[in-house]
């Protein structure tokens, strides 16, 4: 509770009849303006650039608060209760956070005011942002094509991304026989083989993907066998 304290200066007459002067009013104190109200982080003011983003692609969060005095401070921004990192607000009260490496689905981001020593904390509603899983194209490729019968064979499969790196495992296979599985390794996987039968055989890779990359089967490469 505020209060405003009057000053009055108490003049005496000696005729009953004068009136007492009113307080001079360049004298009194000016009103002092109202307490700010705790902050508020509505909706519209946690955003994304990205309506849907692929994983890795950059990806902008931006919140700010409706003051008649910019907050200063910062804003940690959460996917549910896993923070994904904080931001410092500007000269008009806006932090920007951008990420790239966000888990493919469907996240639940918010933004926590940290307050500052005239504003109070709080925290903005939820704001749904989609993160689709990540492409691949896949190539494989022989070490010696064609190749004579009981030669050893050195197929390379290479996995790539244009926003991550693949990681998991792919399965070479010779139509529908599975030759073997390999964990990759910067993108990459070789199989070795001298098995194989002679004439042509069609050899693709099958990616199984990860819970934030996408699985997909090559096309095939014909390797002869002579």
């Amino acid at each position: 509770m505020k209060y405003i304290l009057w000053l009055f200066s108490v003049y005496e007459f000696r005729t009953p009849t004068a009136r007492t002067p009113r307080p001079d009013a360049s004298r009194r104190p000016s009103a002092r303006p109202p307490a700010r109200s705790p902050p508020t982080l509505p909706p519209a003011l946690l955003c994304t650039h990205r309506a849907a983003t692929l994983l890795r692609l950059p990806i902008g969060f931006r919140s700010g608060a409706e003051l008649s005095r910019s907050a200063t401070g910062s804003v940690t921004f959460k996917n549910g209760a896993t923070s994904l990192g904080s931001a410092t607000l500007n000269a008009n009260g806006i932090a920007t956070l951008t990420k790239t490496n966000l888990p493919a689905g469907s996240l639940s981001v918010t933004a926590a005011y940290n307050g500052d020593s005239e504003t109070a904390k709080s925290t903005s509603a939820s704001l749904s942002q989609t993160v689709n899983q990540a492409t691949t194209s896949k190539t494989v490729k022989s070490s010696l094509n064609p190749s004579p019968l009981g030669q050893a064979i050195t197929f390379t499969a290479t996995v790539t991304s244009p926003t991550t790196t693949a990681t998991g495992s792919v399965t070479f296979m010779d139509g529908a026989n599975a030759l073997g599985t390999v964990t990759l390794s910067g993108g990459k996987a070789s199989y070795g083989t001298s098995t194989l039968g002679t004439g042509p055989h069609s050899i693709t890779v099958v990616y199984g993907g990860t819970a934030n990359i996408t699985g997909s089967t090559s096309l095939p490469l014909v390797q002869t066998v002579n």
